[in-house]
C-alpha cells in the first residue's frame, strides 16, 4: 500500500515492487514516472473508497497468480535495470564530471 502523498521521488513503492509485491496507492509527486500496471495500481490521493476496492481486487488477482505472470516479471526486470545501483553510480559520475568542468 502506497500512502506517499508528497514524496519527491516516491522510493518506498519502488522498493516494495523490488521485493516482488504488487503496489496499490498514491503516486505522490515523484512516483508517477514508474507507477504503471501491472505492478502498480494508481489511486487518487485521499480516495479511501477506491483504495479499499483496489486492494480487494489486487488480493484476488494475487491469489489467482498475477505475481507469476510474464508481464509482471518483465516490468520488474525493467524497473530494476533502470533504477539499479550501477545506474545511480554512473549518473553520479557524470554529475561529478560536469561539476569538475564548471569548477575548472
Amino acid at each position: 500500500m502506497s500512502f506517499c502523498d508528497l514524496e519527491g521521488f516516491g522510493l518506498p513503492p519502488l522498493e516494495a515492487a523490488f521485493c516482488g509485491n504488487a503496489v496499490v496507492g498514491y503516486t505522490g509527486q515523484g512516483a508517477r514516472e514508474y507507477f504503471e500496471p501491472p505492478i502498480f495500481k494508481t489511486i487518487e490521493s485521499g480516495n479511501i473508497h477506491a483504495f479499499v476496492l483496489a486492494m480487494i481486487a489486487t488480493i484476488a488477482e494475487i491469489e489467482l497468480g498475477s505475481l507469476e505472470q510474464a508481464e509482471f516479471s518483465a516490468q520488474l526486470s525493467a524497473l530494476k535495470s533502470h533504477y539499479s545501483v550501477e545506474k545511480q553510480r554512473e549518473q553520479l559520475r557524470v554529475f561529478a564530471d560536469r561539476v569538475q568542468e564548471v569548477m575548472a
